[in-house]
């Protein structure tokens, strides 16, 4: 992948979790999180978003250091978790544009 997004296995750690069936007939299945620190920096990581957009990659999920703040790009949009509601206001103000128009918000 180019740029300085890429992540190296030596610069990563695994944690394995059992995950929870969706379904009762679901078959068990575990969830890998590869977890390492990165400084977010304008571009760096938007070849691997533009992937995971367009489900060529694995679900991401950016957390800030001190947890404050959640960014979790998936094929189809993006969820982005605030500390506060201003925070949140003040994004929707921002790019309103970008929302769903769904009644739901979908």
């Amino acid at each position: 992948m180019a740029g300085s997004g890429e992540i190296k296995p030596e610069q990563a750690y695994a944690i394995e979790e059992p995950a929870a069936p969706l379904i009762e007939d679901d078959l068990p299945l575990s969830v890998v999180f590869w977890i390492t620190q990165l400084r977010w920096l304008p571009r760096r990581f938007d070849d691997l978003i533009r992937l995971v957009a367009d489900d060529k990659a694995p679900q991401l999920l950016f957390v800030e250091e001190n947890i404050s703040r959640l960014y979790a790009p998936y094929d189809g949009g993006a969820d982005l978790i605030l500390e506060t509601s201003q925070q949140c206001d003040a994004l929707r103000a921002k790019y309103g544009e970008w929302l769903s128009r769904h009644p739901l918000g979908l």
